[in-house]
């Protein structure tokens, strides 16, 4: 399977290329059609580099747009965005956040482009046939599977996520996961992710959407 990551030059790029070593990979922002319909699967990102101002905003939503225009009019059967559990920071950590519940981004540009870019994502998902998966990780990456912070993400972890979320076949509805290290103390649930964990590698499933648990 070709994969391709774009935004490159960030941490998540360096992570993804360095530790997807099941995937033929490559990491480009070469938005070329014919370019784009080489690759079976595109995994963009909505957190921006460095978003200090509305114009960085700005660039962020166009590069945003024209990337999922370009992997749509390619053909693309899968796009994964890389988001970040930090816009579900507003809720009290005793409340037990879901993939149902609403992001709530605060006024900072870096927090607003990254809910921005995933509202663009989704009325893309509504309006053409792909397979789409919003991926929201813990924050921030570590190099360690120690969960020393309450929504932290190890890089080893991170890895085997997306691994994982690259080998099954989803059908073409908008689909929200969130990720990040197993603890006790863990700030948000993932159950959702670990009941995809059991799904087999070729299986083609429907719209995934497994029961609430509370712990």
């Amino acid at each position: 399977m070709k994969v391709l990551i774009t935004d490159t030059n960030t941490e998540i790029a360096s992570v993804l290329h360095k530790g997807l070593s099941n995937y033929e990979i490559e990491t480009s922002d070469n938005l070329n059609i014919d370019y784009l319909s080489n690759f079976d699967c595109i995994i963009v990102q909505s957190v921006s580099k460095n978003c200090d101002t509305p114009e960085d905003i700005n660039q962020k939503m166009q590069k945003t747009y024209n990337t999922l225009s370009a992997c749509v009019e390619a053909g693309v059967k899968k796009i994964i965005m890389i988001s970040t559990l930090s816009i579900m920071e507003g809720y009290k950590e005793s409340y037990t956040v879901t993939e149902k519940w609403k992001p709530t981004p605060s006024t900072q540009f870096d927090n607003l482009s990254t809910h921005l870019s995933e509202f663009i994502f989704k009325e893309f998902g509504r309006t053409f046939s792909f397979q789409k998966i919003l991926l929201r990780i813990g924050f921030p990456i570590t190099d360690s599977d120690i969960n020393k912070n309450k929504s932290s993400i190890s890089e080893s972890e991170f890895i085997k996520s997306i691994n994982k979320i690259i080998a099954l076949d989803f059908n073409e509805k908008y689909e929200v996961i969130h990720i990040q290290n197993k603890s006790e103390n863990q700030r948000f649930l993932t159950n959702k992710f670990e009941d995809l964990k059991s799904l087999s590698r070729g299986q083609k499933q429907a719209f995934y959407t497994p029961k609430e648990r509370r712990s």
